[in-house]
């Protein structure tokens, strides 16, 4: 029992994949951004959160984010917040992980924004694009997470 325990626990700390993302454009998925917004929908909202979701949710819709990882550099636009930004590789052992709550992680590919990130109001530091997918074998995925400190901004697929 506790060789089988001491197995589990070992099995924690194995990563699958690595999982990557290619350059070229991506736009907010809003078909997640739906299904995440059906189960956490607030009956009280004010006429100024109204306001605000409306225009955050127009921006939304038109945001691509062009990347390219040959120069480094990804581009925002359709918005009122349209920028050029500067990646930095992360090195493969610096790769952040998803799904730890499977029997094992999942490296996924980590790119860098260099500088803070300004969008809608709110400035992010520690900002990063990486793939998002879980487990299995190492393969490309059609879908990213713009994050910061460990926290998703928008989550993306490709065009």
């Amino acid at each position: 029992m506790f060789g089988y325990a001491l197995f589990l626990l070992n099995a924690c700390s194995v990563n699958s994949g690595p999982i990557y993302f290619e350059s070229g454009s991506y736009v907010v998925d809003l078909e997640y951004y739906a299904i995440e917004n059906d189960s956490t929908e607030s009956e009280e909202t004010t006429e100024e959160d109204s306001n605000t979701d409306s225009d955050y949710s127009a921006e939304m819709e038109t945001l691509v984010l062009d990347i390219d990882l040959d120069n480094l550099t990804a581009t925002i636009s359709g918005t009122s917040y349209d920028t050029t930004l500067t990646l930095k590789e992360r090195s493969k052992d610096d790769w952040n992980d998803m799904c730890p709550m499977q029997l094992s992680t999942t490296e996924v590919q980590t790119v860098d924004i260099v500088g803070d990130l300004e969008l809608w109001g709110e400035t992010h530091q520690e900002t990063y694009v990486q793939a998002s997918d879980c487990g299995g074998e190492e393969r490309t995925t059609n879908t990213i997470i713009l994050g910061s400190n460990n926290s998703e901004i928008l989550y993306l697929i490709k065009n």
